[in-house]
Order: structure tokens, then C-alpha cells, then sequence
């Protein structure tokens, strides 16, 4: 499937570069990642895919926040919400033990800072139905 998209977004030229190269990444439960480029740049893009309902809710966040450096940017959104594409953000999940005041201000600064209270409706339903669920 990962393969599928990639080809299509490939040859419909969906991105603002062209890109010739991809490999995959590890992804969650369930999504698929791939990691999009050129030879110059192996590390542009990130396509991701996930059920309708979440790649809704990833996008829909995403382009809340648009412009806070530490999220990416999306580039393109699926019309029929299979995947979409944001920008690589190079760096490492590990976390170097050490003072934590600079990772926290940053993110007072740049997301709690920035925070948006969300329109009326209901973007968060799957997150309400799994909580009544386990009740």
C-alpha cells in the first residue's frame, strides 16, 4: 500500500519538488511512514498514513499550529484522507539525560504559549468514544 501512494504522489507531482527516492520508516500501530527525497536531499518528506479519522485529526492539528518550528508543516492532504505529506524534521527520539530547562522553555514558547482553543465541533470524537469505552 505505502508503495501504491508513493508512486501515486510521485507521478502526479503533488509535491512543491520533485522527488525520485523513498525508503520506509517505522511507523505505529497503524500508520505507515515513508521518508521521501532526492540524492542531494534523502530526507524531504514524510508521507504518512493511518485510518481516515486520524490522518483528519493529524492534519487538522498540524495546520493549527503551522509555523511553530518544532512541528513539521504539511504539504499535501489526501483529498480522501488515505495519507498526507509534511516536511522532514531531522533529529533523534533519544533524549540525552541533563537539565531540562531549555527542551521545556522552548516548549512553553513555541506550543503552550501558541495554544488554540479549538473551533466548535467535535474533532476529537475518536478519543471521547475510546474513553466511554473503557468506562
Amino acid at each position: 500500500m505505502l508503495q501504491d501512494i508513493i508512486n501515486e504522489i510521485i507521478t502526479r507531482e503533488l509535491l512543491p519538488e520533485p522527488v525520485t527516492q523513498w525508503s520506509e520508516l517505522k511507523g505505529g500501530t497503524m500508520s505507515m511512514l515513508g521518508v521521501l527525497g532526492t540524492p542531494e536531499m534523502p530526507k524531504r518528506y514524510v508521507v504518512k498514513t493511518n485510518p481516515r479519522e486520524l490522518v483528519i485529526n493529524e492534519t487538522w492539528f498540524l495546520k493549527l499550529y503551522d509555523g511553530i518550528d518544532l512541528l513539521p508543516s504539511v504539504r499535501y492532504l489526501d483529498p480522501e484522507f488515505r495519507y498526507f505529506v509534511y516536511d522532514f524534521i531531522p533529529g533523534d527520539t533519544r533524549y540525552e539525560r541533563g537539565k531540562k530547562t531549555a527542551l521545556m522553555q522552548e516548549l512553553t514558547r513555541q506550543v503552550i504559549n501558541r495554544y488554540v482553543h479549538p473551533e466548535p465541533g467535535d474533532h476529537y470524537e475518536h478519543v471521547k468514544s475510546r474513553a466511554r469505552w473503557r468506562n
